[in-house]
């Protein structure tokens, strides 16, 4: 899986016509693959809170409007947190899954939550 903050699919925006697929090779690859649509719960900030979200498949609705930032506020204290990467690497090796992000790796504490969460972590 790949969450971007800046990928969306063209094709999709209402009243734009295109003369030809601007993104063929995402779509080969998505007719092999397990694919779909995402809806993005926050627009405009949030990218932490979303990528907690999408890798324990927990909505912060699910918390307490108090809880700002759960990298900062909740996985720091779980012992184990739960994630879908621990399934991906139980079945397929400690490699089985990797979260990475590009950016500094103290933000939101990534470089210690990535750690806890898949056993693996790349931050820049």
């Amino acid at each position: 899986m790949i969450l971007s903050e800046s990928f969306s699919d063209p094709t999709r925006v209402p009243g734009v016509e295109l003369t030809e697929d601007p993104m063929p090779n995402i779509r080969a690859i998505k007719n092999i693959t397990t694919s779909g649509l995402m809806l993005s719960p926050a627009i405009g900030g949030g990218a932490a809170n979303i990528e907690h979200q999408t890798l324990t498949g927990l909505s912060l609705a699910l918390f307490d409007d108090s809880m700002q930032s759960p990298y900062q506020e909740l996985v720091p204290h779980q012992k184990e947190p739960y994630t879908f990467n621990q399934i991906w690497n139980s079945k397929y090796g400690k490699n089985g899954s990797v979260a990475f992000h590009p950016y500094y790796k103290n933000m939101y504490l990534r470089d210690s939550n990535y750690k806890k969460k898949s056993n693996s972590a790349n931050c820049t």
